[in-house]
């Protein structure tokens, strides 16, 4: 909460929040206060260890935050009016399936149809923010946003208000050359993304 106004002060409009399975609705209250403040847009993250959400394929833990936490905690604080255009929600800090980077695999399709789920979870309890959706494999595997898939999140979003993240580190991204290569591929799928 005391980096805000600093990082306000570096000409940034977006905090990136790190939300904690801890983390009480009056600390998140008070951190959304600041950012509102300071006219800031918060970019809400869920992280945990690598054995829950980070760096993991299993559902168990963020299928259990999203209902516990995002929709339960938390949501009292959320759903306030007053922060609903200063907000983007990442449900879960770079989760999903290990080692595929094949845009071609099918083994994507759990990690798509969980996210169809929690998309369709927050839309029914009302949010209308930004959604925000890490690539698997400690969130580099682009690919899973590939062959459509992009566009089959964007559809399943009544909202149609999904933002598609990438993490730009790795032997994936290590050079001019491959950085120029996927985000042309991301951007033909035609699907905001960072």
């Amino acid at each position: 909460e005391t980096g805000i106004g600093p990082i306000k002060a570096t000409g940034s409009n977006v905090v990136r929040l790190q939300l904690r399975a801890d983390t009480s609705a009056v600390l998140l209250q008070a951190a959304l206060d600041r950012i509102v403040e300071n006219d800031m847009i918060a970019m809400l993250m869920l992280w945990e260890d690598e054995d829950k959400i980070t760096c993991t394929d299993d559902p168990t833990f963020i299928s259990e935050a999203i209902d516990d936490l995002w929709l339960g905690d938390w949501l009292a604080v959320l759903a306030q009016e007053k922060y609903q255009a200063h907000l983007m929600i990442n449900m879960a800090n770079e989760w999903g399936p290990l080692n595929i980077f094949n845009a071609s695999s099918k083994s994507y399709s759990d990690y798509i149809d969980y996210y169809k789920s929690f998309i369709a979870k927050f839309r029914s309890a009302g949010f209308k923010v930004p959604l925000v959706i890490d690539a698997p494999h400690c969130g580099q595997d682009y690919y899973a946003f590939l062959g459509g898939r992009a566009n089959e999140l964007l559809v399943a979003d009544t909202e149609s208000n999904l933002i598609l993240s990438s993490y730009g580190y790795g032997s994936v991204w290590n050079s001019g050359e491959k950085l120029r290569r996927n985000l042309n591929l991301l951007s033909a799928e035609g699907v905001s993304f960072v």
